[in-house]
């Protein structure tokens, strides 16, 4: 199931990863704007932050076994709807599908991790599940670029759609939700009505919006660099061509996986989640800052940070361990889905607000100037410091 979930995991990280290869080639067949990109790239994590709370819900009252499969089948037909788009509304509407189809890919297995696994292993195993998964997001970058050049972006995602209903297939028969003899603590609930005061006792818990604050801006810079605003910034900026902006990416996708695999078991060797976080927090806050302050910065120095910002990211493993420990196992559900539904409204708003300050300077879809990437990258910056924060005023919850 571990490597199951990784392999779907891998194939959401493709679609959220995608998008800042086939931005340059989306704008040129469809005359998108700057805004228009925004729009696509966003409604996916949009649509997958919308859809967390009716996941978790479904997670909590019917496990992942049944949850997950019905949520692959849109999965599928959204790919197949962004391959066959002949507008820019078309490709924002698959983009909505998609978003929902993948939104239950990673709190399906928490779910099932909490279950099968003791609390102080959670992030080592989810860890290893995401860094697995990273591959995903490796095939997003220059892997996808050379698929572009030579197939077509079209083609790519008719594969993508095929290749997700063979997963579907598998987690159909693979995925169980715990291990024989499993003791629950509580039992599911039993309607809706239950349901919604799980949900309510979750974000009515004080020192969860702490860990909310922090889950807004956990994805949300790497994601927007890597997820959108990174292939137009080096094109505008360094002239880079296609398979350029891929091999970029594709260090940041690594940069990503090796971080995967080096924040998992962290809490338990230094007997921290918190400060964990923070710590991974404030080198991103610093890196973006350089973004933001250092005038026509060589090459070298920008792909650096790009990959600094991209192994910081997946803290967001030790979060997710610290909000797994805050709650009972009958609600793991709809606590996780809570978090990771505003880590993708995080994303979601980052790139947003990326797209806004872009399109002021170069509202016509025309290069944008260095001063509007700038002042995009101060503004993720102070987004990040705000974040940090009220993550202060959390209490730190130890492995064991």
């Amino acid at each position: 199931m571990v490597v199951l979930f990784a392999v779907l995991f891998g194939a959401s990280q493709f679609h959220r990863s995608s998008g800042g290869v086939v931005a340059p080639e989306l704008a040129r067949e469809f005359a998108a704007s700057p805004a228009a990109l925004g729009a696509i790239a966003s409604a996916l994590f949009l649509s997958s932050a919308i859809a967390q709370i009716p996941i978790g819900l479904l997670l909590d009252r019917y496990g992942a076994r049944r949850t997950l499969p019905l949520l692959l089948v849109l999965a599928i037909a959204g790919s197949a709807w962004f391959a066959a788009s002949q507008s820019v509304s078309e490709l924002v509407a698959a983009r909505v599908v998609i978003g929902v189809g993948y939104g239950g890919v990673m709190m399906s297995a928490f779910a099932v991790f909490a279950r099968w696994f003791p609390p102080d292993r959670f992030a080592t195993v989810s860890g290893l599940m995401l860094a697995l998964g990273g591959v995903g997001g490796l095939l997003g970058t220059t892997p996808l670029a050379g698929l572009v050049a030579s197939v077509g972006w079209r083609s790519t995602f008719f594969g993508v759609a095929g290749l997700t209903g063979l997963l579907a297939l598998v987690a159909l028969v693979l995925v169980r939700d715990a291990p024989p003899g499993y003791q629950a603590q509580a039992k599911p609930p039993g309607s809706l009505a239950e349901n919604l005061i799980g949900l309510w006792q979750v974000i009515t818990l004080p020192r969860f919006r702490y860990i909310l604050a922090m889950g807004v801006v956990a994805f949300a810079p790497s994601m927007t660099i890597l997820g959108l605003w990174g292939g137009p910034y080096l094109r505008d900026i360094f002239d880079l061509g296609t398979v350029g902006r891929g091999n970029v990416l594709l260090a940041m996708a690594v940069a990503t996986l090796a971080g995967t695999l080096t924040f998992g078991p962290l809490d338990r060797v230094f007997r921290t989640r918190k400060y964990i976080v923070l710590a991974a927090s404030a080198v991103i806050l610093l890196s973006l800052g350089m973004l933001g302050l250092v005038a026509r910065p060589p090459l070298w120095l920008t792909v650096a940070l790009f990959t600094v910002i991209a192994f910081c990211q997946p803290s967001f493993i030790v979060l997710a361990a610290h909000c797994r420990a805050t709650f009972p196992d009958h609600l793991i559900g709809r606590a996780a889905t809570s978090l990771n539904l505003v880590s993708i409204l995080g994303v979601a708003f980052m790139q947003w607000l990326f797209s806004l300050i872009v399109g002021f300077f170069a509202p016509g879809g025309e290069a944008a100037p260095e001063l509007a990437y700038r002042l995009s990258f101060a503004a993720m910056a102070l987004c990040v410091l705000l974040a940090m924060f009220v993550y202060t005023r959390s209490t730190d919850i130890r492995p064991g």
